[in-house]
């Protein structure tokens, strides 16, 4: 059974090179990857802690770990750190692996989001009956070639990994951003309705849609979220757009999504 010292142990015997091709490798940043996020999965060690490693080795924007199914709706975050906009593009790409005929455990696509020009490396963590779990790892940019090599490699270890994960450990770790959720919904409920941070004049209700928007959440998830219906939240996002002159969702998660105070109107 892995352990923790299995991560220390790893980290400190994988300091040599590795050749693959004409490329040499550094593979201890990598293997201590694997091993901190192996070692997260069945011993209750934070797992935001092993995606933020990769995420400091690689220079990566964003590290997270979604369901996707082959039935059009919207990818379940399991987890994720990093950039917390989510685009209709990723969301395509995600649901379009998973209706892949040869798509398997280990399997890595690269794909670009063409309106923001980053990079996505999906790498298939389990994949059963038209679901997937995916990890994704998204370049701000053009994707360096040794940087996809190297996690490329990886990914067999980390489809193992996820396999051997603690019971019951996607679902804790989805209510958990659940929660995360919530928390920045009652903050939304609780805030005066002139804070700075409702720059663009936006109602109680039109924030609170706003700011979920902004976490990668649908419409209809949203929707599910407030109790209400399709169509009020609807009403909500013209109001939205109308208000801060933006063309639709997309344009609204990424104007937000780059501040830390993502409600702030830009400079």
């Amino acid at each position: 059974m892995m352990n923790r010292n299995f991560a220390e142990n790893t980290c400190k015997n994988s300091a040599k090179l590795v050749e693959v091709g004409d490329i040499r490798l550094a593979s201890e940043d990598a293997f201590c990857c694997v091993a901190r996020f192996s070692a997260s999965l069945v011993n209750h060690s934070k797992v935001a802690g092993a995606l933020e490693q990769f995420q400091s080795i690689f220079a990566l924007s964003k590290v997270a770990i979604y369901r996707a199914t082959d039935d059009d709706s919207p990818p379940r975050k399991i987890i994720s750190v990093g950039d917390s906009s989510f685009t209709h593009e990723e969301a395509d790409a995600l649901n379009a692996l998973v209706t892949q005929p040869d798509i398997k455990a280990g399997t890595v696509r690269k794909t670009i989001d063409t309106r923001s020009g980053k990079t996505l490396l999906l790498i298939v963590m389990r994949a059963n009956r038209g679901e997937a779990d995916v990890l994704q790892l998204t370049f701000p940019a053009t994707a360096d070639a040794d940087s996809v090599l190297s996690l490329s490699t990886m990914a067999p270890a980390l489809a193992v990994s996820w396999k051997m994960r603690q019971p019951g450990l996607a679902s804790t770790l989805a209510y958990a951003q659940s929660r995360t959720r919530q928390s920045q919904l009652h903050e939304t409920k609780e805030m005066p309705i002139l804070s700075p941070e409702n720059a663009y004049g936006l109602s109680r209700s039109e924030f609170r849609v706003c700011r979920l928007l902004v976490t990668g959440l649908k419409p209809k998830i949203i929707a599910r979220e407030l109790n209400l219906s399709i169509a009020t939240i609807r009403t909500h996002l013209r109001n939205i757009y109308a208000k801060t002159e933006m063309a639709g969702q997309i344009e609204v998660v990424s104007h937000f999504g780059r501040s830390a105070q993502p409600m702030v109107q830009a400079a």
